[in-house]
């Protein structure tokens, strides 16, 4: 990897991966834990969805990273889309967790001992903070622009 640019989407793709596969496996291994009648041992709510989607964009980072380390260059389209696919699923879960809170405000039952904090504190949630990071730092490269230029 003579790259240096190459070298930091490595090093990012790597991290952000690693990080998301551990998060993940925590969520299903909670859920696990407490289809067996255990209580939830994790800081993480249980969640077997979430938890095979985050460990689904891991998996795309990291094999990102590992097409990079292997020098293939290629290994960045997957990073990119890591990054859209953890950024896109975030908004949507924003989404989900508003409509929550207004599905409270309007059956009346809003108080803040009713809040359950779990439910905003989801993973993807609090780890899009890293993939908007990358967004921030390679955002040329998202323009609509460089579609046109895509296969020349």
């Amino acid at each position: 990897m003579e790259n240096k640019k190459l070298k930091g989407k490595f090093l990012f793709g790597l991290i952000v991966g690693a990080i998301y596969l551990a998060v993940g496996t925590l969520v299903l291994i909670n859920e696990i834990i407490m289809i067996f009648g255990f209580n939830d041992f994790f800081f993480f709510p249980a969640d077997i969805m979430g938890g095979f989607t985050l460990i689904v964009i891991a998996v795309i980072f990291l094999f990102g990273a590992k097409e990079l380390h292997a020098g293939i260059n290629e290994g960045v389209a997957y990073i990119y889309v890591g990054i859209l696919i953890a950024v896109i699923l975030a908004v949507i879960a924003i989404i989900l967790i508003g409509g929550e809170l207004l599905n409270m405000a309007i059956e009346s039952e809003w108080t803040f001992s009713s809040l359950d904090f779990t439910m905003a504190l989801k993973p993807i949630v609090l780890l899009v903070l890293l993939p908007l990071f990358g967004l921030l730092v390679w955002r040329d490269k998202f323009a609509l622009n460089n579609l046109a230029k895509a296969g020349k």
